[in-house]
């Protein structure tokens, strides 16, 4: 699933606003500063341009905050460091049996503190995907590079 996405993000270069992204993934590992590599969290696409970063996390039904959490040590290292790269994390999760909109609810609030952390620095956004619906997330994607 998540390289059928990546392929179609990649079949759509964005040069809109004269921005040209390097795309990794899927599973490229992040960087956690003291951290063995094997333990550094994985972003399922990341692409990244001179003043940005876009995280994609694709969870099917699978907890939406974990997927946003595991990257805080790199947020903390990332804006210690270089707060010129503005990072958006976007969120596709498909609800299921164990997940639902109380997940929604806890991810919208983490989201608000990590922005409130990096005011002007951090966003982020949440598409609930169904499983008939992947055309519309890639293009989803795409909109929002």
């Amino acid at each position: 699933m998540k390289d059928w996405y990546l392929k179609e993000v990649i079949k759509h270069p964005r040069a809109v606003k004269g921005i040209s992204y390097e795309i990794k993934g899927p599973d490229f590992k992040v960087k956690w500063s003291g951290v063995r590599n094997n333990l550094w969290p994985k972003a399922d696409i990341w692409l990244e341009s001179k003043n940005n970063i876009i995280i994609v996390e694709i969870d099917n039904n699978s907890d939406p905050v974990r997927s946003l959490i595991k990257y805080w040590p790199f947020f903390q290292e990332h804006f210690q460091d270089d707060e010129s790269k503005e990072i958006l994390f976007l969120e596709i999760c498909e609800f299921g049996s164990t997940v639902g909109e109380g997940y929604k609810k806890l991810f919208d609030f983490i989201s608000k503190k990590f922005a409130d952390l990096y005011p002007n620095h951090f966003d982020s956004k949440f598409k609930i995907r169904t499983k008939d619906d992947s055309k519309v997330t890639a293009q989803w994607i795409i909109s929002n590079l």
